[in-house]
C-alpha cells in the first residue's frame, strides 16, 4: 500500500520530473516545471540559494547541482 504522501496531488509529476532528470530530458523537465517555480536550497550547499523562475532553475540551479555528482533514483513507486 502506498503512503498518503506517495498518493498526494503532484506525486506523479514529481516521479516524472525525477525520471526526466535521470534521462537528461530537458524538454520534459521544462514542461513539468511551473514558470514561476521558486527553489530554495540551503546556503550550506555549494549550490545553495534561492532560484526564482524556470529559467533560473534550468540555467543556474540544475547545472550547479549536476556538475559534481550524478543523480540516481531507485525504486520510485
Amino acid at each position: 500500500m502506498m503512503s498518503k504522501r506517495a498518493d498526494s496531488p503532484g506525486a506523479e509529476q514529481i516521479r516524472s520530473l525525477y525520471s526526466a532528470t535521470i534521462k537528461g530530458d530537458i524538454q520534459t523537465i521544462t514542461q513539468l516545471l511551473h514558470p514561476d517555480i521558486v527553489a530554495r536550497e540551503p546556503e550550506s550547499l555549494f549550490y545553495g540559494g534561492t532560484y526564482r523562475g524556470r529559467d533560473a532553475f534550468l540555467g543556474e540551479l540544475l547545472p550547479k547541482m549536476t556538475r559534481n555528482f550524478a543523480l540516481c533514483v531507485e525504486n520510485v513507486r
